[in-house]
């Protein structure tokens, strides 16, 4: 019986394989973090967003076809030291999840965090 190691990537908590890391495990994320990092950055650059990498995991596709009005809102969210692009919902919750980052805020404060 082979075991494989498995390393838990500090960014998505996700245990993968080692050879599934940018660099070290122990600082580095794992592609799929890198990768949602990536798309994060390009948004900002004015690049349309592939989808929503938080829990929902929805496509750009689903969040339009979903969404009343032309206007989708995505968030960029900073978490642990990289960005994530999260729909309205999913950084709805992971704001409530991190208030010591927005509670004392004047944006945590507009939205009664």
């Amino acid at each position: 019986m082979n075991v494989l190691p498995r390393v838990r990537c500090r960014f998505c908590s996700k245990w993968r394989d080692p050879r599934e890391f940018v660099g070290p495990p122990a600082v580095a994320p794992c592609w799929d973090c890198y990768y949602w990092h990536r798309a994060a950055l390009a948004v900002l650059a004015g690049c349309a967003p592939p989808g929503c990498q938080g829990p929902c995991r929805r496509t750009w596709e689903d969040l339009r076809r979903d969404t009343p009005g032309e206007n989708v809102r995505m968030f960029v969210q900073p978490k642990d030291g990289i960005y994530q692009l999260l729909c309205g919902a999913c950084s709805d919750a992971y704001e409530r999840k991190r208030l010591d980052l927005y509670r004392a805020t004047r944006y945590g404060a507009a939205k009664g965090l």
